[in-house]
This record gives C-alpha cells, sequence and structure tokens, in this order.
C-alpha cells in the first residue's frame, strides 16, 4: 500500500471533531494547510511503506530545507487508494517540487482541484489523524539532526543553503 504525506500543523486540526460535517469546518485549518498553487494544486510526497523510515526522512528533510529556518515537521498520512477512489487526481511531475532534487521523485500533486475538493480533501485529513499513526512529527532538534547528517554524509550539497543564511547558521555551514 502507497501513502501520501502532507504537511499540516496538527494543532489547527485538533479543533475539528470527527462527528463534524465538512461544511462545519472551521476555516482556519482548511486555509492555512491546503492552500494550492497557482495550477489548483497541492503538494504532497509519496512513500511504498510506513515502515521505510528513511523515506519518511527523505520527505522531511526536503521539506525542512524549503524554509529559512529549521522548525518543527508536522506531516499527516494519507492513503493513496482512498484518495484516488475519492476521485482525486495525482499527477507525478518531479519538476513541480520545490525542494532537492535528490528527493523530488517521491513528490507528487493533488491536481485539477476544484473548491469542493479542497473540503473532501480537509475530510480526508481529519479522518486520517483521528489514527496517530497517521501522524509524523520531527522536533526542530530531529529535523536539524537529519539535515546535518545528510550534508555530512554528502547526500546533499552546502550549496543549496547559500542564500538561507538563518539555516546556514543553526547548521554550521
Amino acid at each position: 500500500m502507497t501513502y501520501l504525506l502532507r504537511m499540516v500543523g496538527k494543532s489547527k486540526w485538533n479543533q475539528i471533531e470527527p462527528s463534524m460535517k465538512v461544511e462545519e469546518y472551521p476555516s482556519h485549518p482548511v486555509t492555512a494547510d491546503l492552500k494550492t498553487d497557482v495550477k489548483n494544486r497541492l503538494s504532497v510526497w509519496r512513500i511504498e511503506s510506513l515502515e521505510n523510515k528513511k523515506e519518511i526522512e527523505d520527505i522531511a528533510v526536503a521539506l525542512g530545507v524549503c524554509r529559512d529556518q529549521i522548525n518543527k515537521i508536522e506531516m499527516v498520512v494519507l492513503s493513496e487508494d482512498e484518495l484516488l477512489e475519492s476521485g482525486f487526481e495525482i499527477t507525478n511531475d518531479p519538476d513541480s517540487a520545490n525542494s532537492l532534487e535528490e528527493y523530488n521523485h517521491m513528490h507528487r500533486d493533488i491536481a485539477k482541484l476544484k473548491y469542493q475538493c479542497i473540503g473532501q480533501f480537509a475530510e480526508h485529513i481529519v479522518n486520517a489523524l483521528n489514527d496517530e499513526k497517521n501522524f509524523v512529527l520531527y522536533t526542530k532538534k530531529q529535523l536539524k539532526s537529519l539535515i546535518k547528517k545528510r550534508i555530512d554524509s554528502k547526500e546533499i550539497g552546502t550549496i543549496f543553503f547559500e542564500s538561507k543564511e538563518e539555516m546556514k547558521k543553526e547548521l554550521g555551514l
């Protein structure tokens, strides 16, 4: 079974009760965490197994290095099959990822989203977050350690951090 990971702020979603209808969801979690790009796509990351911690770490690193500074990463785990069964279109365009090339092969987009689809996607997130196994957290300290490990092993180059002064300082580059 394959899974898709999406970065979210879990505390925002905690205010939604599982018994709530989509129409009753507060707007903040939806508008804050489900902002699409100009092509009406949501960025997600694909993994083959929840058991493969390296894949999940790769995604955390890919998301973490795109920021100006290191912060915790929270992700929801969604079933790719369930999303496909619900009619979502999942596309594979690694060029749409805004991260390290080394990890872009894992990037996917939920494509051709319309207003109603955002509500349906939010419902998938709420349902997934009802089970703790569908939530992944990397603290700032854990993420910093992962990124440093990848730099030290030459898995990712320091040139990527050239314009990220705050992050370079945090990583000791």
